[in-house]
């Protein structure tokens, strides 16, 4: 079955990777906007997802909510910049190549291919 031979286990673990790359180096800033205690297990790790983008959000009442929570606080989409190097770096590196390189062709015989603009 094609369910069984996808590989979730070897997905999990380079996603695991990307939000502790991104918790790394959005750490400063996510402290600074949400406290020392914004993660205080590793089993939270999925929810920097959510901590990144309400930080970029422009809504104002996430806004409102983080400036009355934290006096000073602006809310930009600095650390959602951030999160994005992270993942631009993780792909140059050939990390998007586990998916569209070995899992897709190799267990579910998908080929994809990738056309450049402008060149």
């Amino acid at each position: 079955m094609i369910e069984i031979s996808y590989d979730y286990i070897r997905l999990h673990r380079q996603c695991w990777r990307l939000l502790g790359f991104v918790r790394e180096q959005c750490r400063e800033d996510l402290i600074r906007i949400y406290g020392p205690s914004y993660i205080v297990k590793e089993s939270e790790l999925p929810f920097i997802t959510g901590y990144v983008l309400m930080s970029g959000t422009s809504v104002q009442q996430i806004g409102d909510i983080l400036k009355a929570r934290l006096p000073g606080v602006q809310v930009t989409s600095k650390v959602l910049g951030d999160a994005a190097a992270v993942v631009r770096s993780m792909i140059a590196h050939g990390v998007g190549g586990l998916i569209v390189d070995q899992i897709l062709p190799k267990a579910l015989g998908i080929q994809i291919e990738f056309e450049i603009e402008g060149q």
